[in-house]
């Protein structure tokens, strides 16, 4: 389905420059100022360099939320911010399908979505033409906003920039699935994937700009661990051999910066 011309009346002007408040570029009124700021306060901790008038996803998903006439319990407020603030920044207006994205539909039955008790518990947008995510900090935003997460799938897109500001970001308690692979990825890959996650499935193949350093080594008080993982095509280094288990599907590419006795086509030395 395409909802390009569907959505464009309602969507277009969301993502637009000015973040979609014809009137700012005659000035803000001081009740829209306070209602920015107020918003911004509410939904995260530090807003001090962004201005109402700042062009970015962040400040664009505020001024969609202030437009709505939705109500709105904190959680579904965080929700639909950040899944306004990636549809600005992965330009969605592109995608393949963003049926429902940025309508008064629940968000449950936005495209990719899938919810369980009205949670919101899986996010798949694999192959869906998405793009950017620069300056958004995506898997760091996802996690912060997403808490009930339990499979995130991006694969096969054009998605960029950096996955956080941080090597040590908490994923959500309950993610087991995670596939980013088949994108523009680069800098580190959050340790905390390793030691403080309960993924199952990991596979970030073909970011050829990604740094991946395996380890700590699991303890005994870690979550079991990873049953398939895929780190093709990254730079990778550090040692499997801790993990490994004998379950363990680990894809890599074999080299002296990686030891892993237990992944396919890698010799045991």
């Amino acid at each position: 389905m395409d909802t390009n011309s569907t959505h464009s009346v309602s969507i277009q002007p969301a993502v637009q420059c000015l973040c979609g408040q014809p009137g700012l570029v005659g000035g803000l009124t001081i009740e829209q100022i306070e209602g920015f700021n107020n918003l911004s306060s509410l939904l995260l901790e530090d807003t001090s360099s962004w201005f109402p008038t700042t062009c970015m996803p962040q400040t664009t998903a505020i001024w969609w939320l202030l437009e709505s006439e939705m109500a709105m319990d904190h959680e579904l407020l965080r929700a639909r911010y950040v899944l306004a603030m990636l549809f600005a920044g992965w330009n969605a207006l592109d995608w393949t399908d963003n049926t429902y994205w940025l309508s008064e539909r629940p968000i449950c039955s936005w495209e990719g979505i899938t919810c369980r008790d009205g949670i919101l518990t899986e996010l798949s947008l694999a192959d869906h033409g998405l793009t950017g995510g620069e300056e958004i900090l995506a898997l760091e935003a996802i996690f912060a906003f997403l808490p009930s997460l339990e499979r995130l799938d991006l694969r096969s897109n054009r998605l960029a920039g950096s996955l956080a500001s941080t090597i040590t970001i908490t994923p959500p308690s309950f993610l087991t699935y995670l596939d980013l692979s088949h994108n523009q990825f680069m800098e580190r890959l959050p340790v905390s994937l390793w030691n403080e996650s309960r993924l199952m499935y990991l596979n970030v193949s073909h970011n050829p700009d990604l740094i991946v350093q395996v380890g700590p080594s699991p303890t005994e008080q870690q979550p079991p661990p990873l049953q398939e993982l895929d780190l093709r095509n990254t730079i990778a280094s550090g040692n499997l051999d801790p993990f490994c288990h004998e379950t363990s599907m680990y894809l890599v590419d074999c080299s002296d910066a990686l030891n892993c006795s237990c992944c396919l086509d890698c010799p045991i030395v």
